[in-house]
C-alpha cells in the first residue's frame, strides 16, 4: 500500500532505505516525455507513428529517473557501508536527493560517498552504450537502440554535471572533502565548497539569460531553474552545517528553559486565555495529565473556538497531543531536537525525565544560540 507524507508518496523500500517521489517529480516525469516523444526523437529518427514516439518517451523518462535512483543508491550503499543512517531517498523536480542523517566524520567518507553516484551514472552510461551496440548489430528495432542512445548520453551527462565542483553538487563535495582534508576543518570546507557552489549556480543563470534572449526560451528557462536552485541549496546547505557544528555535542539538558510554566488539562479556555496567554506573552504552553507531560496548546487552537464557547471549553477539549518522538530527553542531541522542529509544526518541545516535565526548548531559542556562537567566533572548528 502506498504511503502519502507531506508533499510526497511512499512507494518501497530497497536496502531498507524507503524510496519516494515528491509531487514535483510528476511534472518533470511529464514534460521530459513530451519533449522527448514531440521533439527528440522525431528528429532523430523519422516516419513513426505518434504512438511509437510516445512508448519511447515515457520508457525513456521512466528510466531516467531509475537511473537517477540507482544514483542516488550508490551514495545510500556508500554511506551505509562507512557507518551512516538513511532515513530515504526523494525522487523530486531537478533529480534526487538521498536523506543522510548527520556529515561524515572524515574527509576520505565524504569523497567516497561523493564519487560513488557519478562512478555509477559513468557504468550505466556505459551499460547502455554496450547494449546499444550489441542490439544494433542484431538488428533490433531503431526506436529500441535509439532509446538506448539516448540513456547512455543522459547518463553520462548526468555524471558530468554532477562532478561540477558546486555544493551541493557531488562535485561540490567533492571539493569540500579536498579542502577538509587539507585544512581539517570541516565549517571552513564548506563555506569554500558554497562559494563555489554559488558561482555556478550563477553562471548556470547567466547561460539562460543569455539563451532566453537568443530565442531558446525552454532551454533558457531550465538553466535559471536549475541555477536558483542551486543557490539556495548551497546556502541552505551550508546554514545546516554552521547550525549543526555550533550544536555540536550539545544536549537538551544545556539549551532546554527551566522551571516551565505549564497548563492543567481542567483549565477553562477564558482563564487560560487571561491567566496565562496575557500574563506571560508566550504563544504556547504544555499540558499536564494527570501530573504527566502529554501535549502543548497553542494561540492557533484558542483562535478556532468562539469566544462564547470560551467559558464552556476546557484544555483537555482542544491540546494537541504530542507524539512521542516530540517529547524530549534531558540528554537527547540539541541539533536533532532542531531538525524534528524545523520539519515540523510545532516549534516548542516539552523535556521529560522520569515522567516529570523539567523543561522546554523552542526553535528561536535554539536559532538564537547558534546566532551567539557564531557571532563571538565559535562557528569554526
Amino acid at each position: 500500500m502506498l504511503e502519502r507524507t507531506e508533499n510526497s508518496l511512499n512507494l518501497f523500500k530497497i536496502y531498507g532505505i524507503q524510496v519516494a517521489i515528491h509531487h514535483t517529480w510528476i511534472i518533470v516525469f511529464l514534460l521530459v516525455a513530451w519533449s522527448l516523444s514531440k521533439g527528440y526523437y522525431p528528429h532523430k529518427i523519422l516516419n513513426l507513428e505518434d504512438t511509437t514516439y510516445w512508448v519511447m518517451g515515457g520508457v525513456s523518462s521512466f528510466l531516467l529517473f531509475a537511473c537517477v535512483l540507482l544514483h542516488e543508491l550508490s551514495h545510500s550503499i556508500v554511506a551505509i557501508k562507512n557507518g551512516m543512517k538513511i532515513k530515504s531517498i526523494t525522487l523530486f523536480i531537478f533529480g534526487g536527493v538521498a536523506h543522510i542523517e548527520g556529515e561524515p566524520n572524515k574527509a576520505l567518507i565524504e569523497f567516497k560517498i561523493a564519487i560513488a553516484g557519478p562512478v555509477c551514472s559513468i557504468a550505466l552510461g556505459i551499460f547502455f552504450f554496450i547494449i546499444e551496440k550489441i542490439f544494433n548489430l542484431l538488428n533490433f528495432h531503431p526506436a529500441i537502440t535509439l532509446v538506448l542512445s539516448y540513456l547512455f548520453l543522459i547518463n553520462i551527462t548526468l555524471a558530468v554535471f554532477n562532478l561540477i565542483p558546486g555544493f551541493p553538487l557531488d562535485g561540490g563535495r567533492i571539493l569540500r572533502a579536498f579542502f577538509w582534508m587539507k585544512t581539517k576543518n570541516f565549517t571552513y570546507a564548506t563555506e569554500i565548497a558554497t562559494k563555489s557552489g554559488k558561482i555556478v549556480a550563477f553562471l548556470l543563470i547567466t547561460f539562460g539569460a543569455i539563451q532566453i534572449i537568443s530565442g531558446s526560451l525552454t532551454g533558457g528557462v531550465w538553466f535559471i531553474l536549475i541555477g536558483l536552485f542551486l543557490q539556495f541549496a548551497a546556502q541552505g546547505s551550508y546554514q545546516q552545517v554552521v547550525m549543526r557544528e555550533n550544536l555540536r555535542g550539545l544536549t537538551i539538558g544545556d539549551v532546554m528553559r527551566s522551571p516551565v510554566v505549564y497548563i492543567d488539562e481542567d483549565f477553562t479556555i477564558d482563564q487560560l486565555v487571561e491567566k496565562y496567554f496575557l500574563s506571560y506573552n508566550y504563544t504556547s504552553f504544555p499540558v499536564l495529565i494527570n501530573g504527566g507531560p502529554v501535549g502543548m496548546i497553542t494561540l492557533d487552537e484558542i483562535k478556532r473556538i468562539p469566544k462564547d464557547q470560551w467559558p464552556f471549553t476546557r484544555v483537555s477539549d482542544v491540546f494537541v497531543r504530542l507524539p512521542s518522538n516530540l517529547v524530549l530527553k534531558p540528554e537527547d542531541n540539541a541539533f536533532e531536537a532542531l531538525n524534528k522542529m524545523s520539519a515540523g509544526k510545532h516549534r516548542k518541545l516539552p523535556v521529560v525525565q522520569d515522567g516529570v516535565l523539567v523543561g522546554i526548548v523552542t526553535y528561536k531559542d535554539l536559532l538564537h544560540f547558534i546566532k551567539l556562537k557564531s557571532y563571538i567566533g565559535f562557528d569554526r572548528i
